[in-house]
């Protein structure tokens, strides 16, 4: 394109001609294959998954039941009860909005406190959800390929214990599995987790399994755990360390370690696949907490 400016009478400074008549030059993509995880990696990658996951879940529960207790803010006051009862019929609001419906500024939002924190705790952020989708890829043992398109539709409630996954494997493939227990039971708790957002979310998102704000009280719904920069964040948040004492390099096709892998082993956590639903008492329960 800058040679065809150069043809019809468009000046170039010598930089930019030296520069387009070198060597043509293609990124080629890295095809070097990362070996696998060592135990410690692996085990403190699935512990700090679990314990973020818990602690988050815990602090939810506990944002619902402040909630039922709460009243409107405006005639209650402002506190942390009331604040959380708002959100929770409001849905995950900005400041501005909640500001409006008590009656006040957004910067007195501010200067009140609480609300950010409430925020985070009543809707599932992303920083929730790359820790429950990692677990879930160690837990369940699918291939990394198609995670992010998981949707409810694809999980079959084969009882209260039991789950049939459809997936896609490698794209090309349909596939099932039976979840191992404890994947079904992570996958409950994020659909309870989840279940509050999920009511304020439009039709399309819903549907989607992986559903957080991209912060606390910025309704931005995503989908994804985002970028790779995105999860090394993440890494480095949680100081997450490999034996070389560097951030742990998470990546989907890097596998589970050699002692725990045997005949289908997990690939790594960023998993994949597609699902089919079918409603049971149990996830009746675990999506409408």
């Amino acid at each position: 394109m800058v040679k065809a400016f150069a043809q019809v009478g468009g000046i170039l400074t010598d930089g930019v001609v030296e520069l387009a008549a070198g060597r043509p030059y293609n990124l080629q993509p890295n095809r070097h294959q990362l070996p696998p995880y060592a135990e410690a990696e692996w085990q403190r990658l699935t512990e700090v998954c679990r314990n973020l996951a818990d602690e988050l879940y815990a602090a939810h529960r506990r944002a619902l039941a402040a909630a039922s207790q709460g009243k409107h803010p405006g005639p209650g006051g402002w506190k942390s009860e009331n604040v959380r009862w708002l959100l929770a019929r409001l849905g995950p609001v900005n400041a501005a909005r909640f500001g409006e419906e008590v009656g006040c500024t957004e910067s007195a939002v501010w200067q009140r406190g609480g609300f950010i924190q409430a925020s985070a705790d009543l809707f599932p952020t992303h920083h929730a959800m790359i820790a429950y989708r990692l677990l879930f890829g160690i837990y369940s043992g699918i291939v990394p390929d198609g995670i992010d398109d998981l949707v409810t539709d694809d999980i079959d409630w084969a009882g209260d214990s039991t789950i049939l996954l459809s997936y896609i494997k490698g794209r090309t493939a349909a596939e099932s599995l039976n979840l191992p227990r404890r994947a079904v039971r992570l996958l409950e708790q994020w659909l309870a987790h989840s279940a509050l957002l999920r009511s304020f979310s439009t039709p399309d998102d819903q549907r989607r399994l992986w559903l957080a704000l991209s912060r606390p009280g910025h309704f931005a719904v995503t989908a994804g755990t985002g970028a790779r920069v995105t999860v090394q964040r993440w890494v480095v948040r949680h100081q997450i360390f490999g034996e070389d004492g560097r951030p742990l390099k998470i990546h989907r096709s890097r596998s589970a370690p050699r002692t725990r892998r045997c005949g289908t082993r997990p690939p790594g956590p960023a998993a994949a696949g597609r699902r089919s639903t079918r409603t049971t008492p149990r996830r009746s329960r675990a999506t409408t907490t």
